[in-house]
């Protein structure tokens, strides 16, 4: 009974009154993809994105990935806008058409946290946990993930228009256009890129060591001779007495 929830906010008619109306290239602002024989394939064209060539690649099959619709859209510019002052960090969004019984990428996972707002048609996703520690919290993306390597899925559901769907950084995904519906657009709304604890603390140490050693005379001393012999963790196990001669 929500299926207009989302109606006004953004539509496939946004996609071409964009692309008639600005200076849209492909590669820079719009990319157009398939996903054949467990390979993604972008199939961008040198230059500009008329809309009936989009469109035309749409008719062959390609999904469209429309690279920040927020710069011609005000009302996706007022969402990003919002997630911006909320989270406190730089939010993001793209949009995504896909036709029928098509999917167009890879499955991967993001270095964002993604809000998936489902505007036309059905897509079926399919959401799955990370593969080892090693994809907990990425700081960034993955390239595309051979769907043979993947886990069984944590979710495996449609959204139809109105729904929302919430993917955590590093949950690894793939989506489907559903066969006998029209064509899916859903917006992808992202936060929190390069916004982790570490992010912070690369920025905040190394002003930290250049205050200290401003106020710290110690700390501008030269280094002791052949210092890399004895200092690191490497050399955790040396003779403690040697170590302390030598500084």
């Amino acid at each position: 009974e929500e299926a207009h929830y989302y109606r006004g906010w953004y539509s496939t008619g946004c996609i071409r009154s964009a692309l008639e109306k600005h200076d849209v290239h492909f590669g820079r602002d719009l990319d157009a993809t398939k996903f054949v024989g467990g390979k993604r394939k972008t199939l961008n064209p040198k230059g500009t994105a008329t809309s009936d060539l989009v469109f035309k690649k749409v008719a062959n099959g390609c999904s469209i990935r429309m690279l920040r619709p927020q710069e011609y859209s005000n009302k996706v510019y007022g969402m990003v806008a919002l997630m911006d002052e909320y989270w406190g960090c730089v939010a993001g969004a793209n949009a995504y058409l896909t036709p029928a019984n098509t999917q167009g990428f890879a499955p991967h996972f993001d270095d964002v946290d993604v809000y998936i707002l489902q505007l036309e048609g059905r897509k079926r996703w399919r959401l799955y946990p990370p593969r080892d520690d090693n994809d907990v919290l990425p700081r960034f993306s993955s390239p595309n993930l051979d769907p043979a390597d993947l886990p069984e899925p944590m979710l495996d559901t449609v959204l139809k228009p109105g729904d929302l769907l919430y993917a955590p950084r590093g949950t690894i995904h793939q989506a489907v256009a559903l066969a006998g519906s029209e064509a899916s657009l859903h917006l992808t709304l992202s936060t929190g890129q390069r916004n982790t604890i570490a992010d912070y603390l690369s920025l905040l140490l190394p002003r930290a060591v250049q205050l200290a050693a401003e106020a710290e005379p110690s700390l501008r001393k030269s280094l002791p001779r052949n210092f890399h012999e004895f200092m690191g963790v490497i050399y955790a196990d040396e003779d403690e007495e040697k170590k302390a001669a030598a500084l």
